[in-house]
C-alpha cells in the first residue's frame, strides 16, 4: 500500500530529530516491522516497527518507552492483533495528520489508550470491532468515566476519523 495523504516526516520535537534521517519518512504504509521508528543522536536504530517496546528515550533524553504487550511487560497483556493495531495507533501519532509534538504527549496518549486494547484483549476481541460489541464499550466507557474519559474519547475519536488512512 502506498502512503496516504495524511502521512508527513516525523513532528516529534526533539533536537537528534533531522529530515535525512531514516525514520523521518515512513516508506509505507502500514510500516514494516523493520521500519525504524526511533532513531538516537549518533544515528543509531533505537527501535523498528515491529519491536514489542519502543524505546522513545532518546527523544525524552531520559528513560521512556511505550511497551506495546505483546512481549515482557509489567502490565496486561495484549494479543498479538491488539498489540499490531496499538503500534498503528502509535506510527499515526508520529507521522499522521494530528502527530505528537513531544515525548511525554505521545506517552500520555499512549497510556490512555493501551487499557482499551488490554480489555480487548481479555474479551477476546480486536481493537477494530470493538463497535460490535457494546457491553464491552460499556465497561471501557465506564472505566474511563473514572479516569480520562474525556481526553479518551477524544482520542477514540480521532482514530476513528483517520480510520482510513
Amino acid at each position: 500500500m502506498s502512503l496516504h495523504f495524511g502521512l508527513r516526516g516525523l513532528q516529534m520535537n526533539s533536537s537528534i530529530i533531522r529530515p535525512d534521517a531514516p525514520n523521518f519518512r515512513l516508506q509505507s504504509w502500514p510500516p514494516s516491522a523493520d521500519s525504524p521508528v526511533v532513531v538516537d543522536e549518533n544515528g543509531d536504530i533505537r527501535s523498528r516497527f515491529g519491536d514489542t517496546i519502543w524505546d522513545i528515550g532518546p527523544w525524552a533524553g531520559s528513560a521512556s518507552s511505550l511497551n506495546f504487550g505483546d512481549g515482557l511487560t509489567r502490565g496486561a497483556q495484549l494479543c498479538k492483533a491488539n498489540a499490531d493495531l496499538l503500534r498503528l495507533v502509535a506510527a499515526l501519532w508520529l507521522w499522521g495528520p494530528n502527530s505528537s509534538r513531544t515525548p511525554g504527549g505521545l506517552v500520555n496518549r499512549f497510556q490512555q489508550l493501551r487499557p482499551v486494547f488490554a480489555d480487548c484483549t481479555k474479551s477476546g476481541i480486536v481493537a477494530s470491532e470493538l463497535w460490535r460489541f457494546p457491553k464491552v464499550i460499556e465497561q471501557i466507557s465506564i472505566r474511563a468515566s473514572k479516569q480520562s474519559g474525556p481526553a479518551l474519547f477524544a482520542l477514540l475519536r480521532d482514530i476513528w476519523t483517520y480510520r482510513k488512512i
